[in-house]
């Protein structure tokens, strides 16, 4: 517990690291699979089962999340990745959501909002594991393409994304214009993309960025 706790609550990889740490209790968290998740956001994790790490031949998709959305609008936009990369046959690497909109739910241990208003959450408080896993959906956590484990055509280093990423913008509804640095992409019908058309964006890269999934 005092590794994942204190300073303040660890969420990720290179949170307040401690050189001198050589063994962690992972406890004061309920279930199997919430615990064997946090191992995983921490770089703790080194079970490449079926390949999970170095399968050469997987594709991945990576979302955003504004700072502007709210709880609800990050819901939303977390419901919309997983249902955007299953129409594009991609496994969701899950993204970061903001600890501000969770309240008590990420625990007196996080870093007060007054020195960091911006800070960002591992999507426990928001997602049950559990139940993730038995849909059987494919993800993974966000430091995933930091694992060593990970073929070098996608790793980084010390960031979840790569400069040289692609990063798509869909246009239309609530999503504005596409922000500088990003691809934007319209679909034809106001319901949204087609697995076509995701083809036809994405092709075949590796990981593949969408700026926002909310709208």
């Amino acid at each position: 517990r005092l590794y994942f706790e204190t300073p303040y609550r660890r969420q990720f990889h290179g949170d307040w690291p401690e050189p001198a740490t050589v063994i962690v209790h992972n406890n004061y968290i309920v279930g199997v699979e919430a615990k064997a998740y946090r191992f995983k956001e921490h770089l703790m994790w080194a079970l490449d089962t079926d390949g999970y790490y170095s399968s050469p031949d997987a594709r991945y998709l990576q979302v955003g999340m504004p700072k502007s959305l709210s709880p609800a609008k990050e819901d939303e936009a977390l419901k919309n990745a997983f249902v955007l990369a299953l129409m594009s046959n991609r496994i969701l690497i899950l993204p970061r959501i903001h600890c501000k909109h969770r309240g008590v739910m990420c625990g007196p241990g996080c870093k007060p909002m007054r020195q960091d208003p911006h800070q960002l959450c591992n999507v426990l408080p928001a997602v049950s594991i559990r139940k993730l896993d038995k849909s059987g959906i494919p993800y993974r956590e966000s430091v995933f393409r930091q694992n060593p484990l990970v073929p070098s055509s996608i790793r980084t280093t010390d960031s979840p994304v790569s400069p040289d990423d692609k990063v798509f913008h869909l246009v239309g509804g609530d999503n504005g214009k596409a922000p500088r640095g990003t691809i934007g992409v319209r679909p034809a019908s106001k319901h949204g993309p087609t697995k076509a058309e995701l083809e036809e964006w994405f092709g075949d890269e590796p990981v593949v960025r969408v700026f926002s999934t909310y709208g």
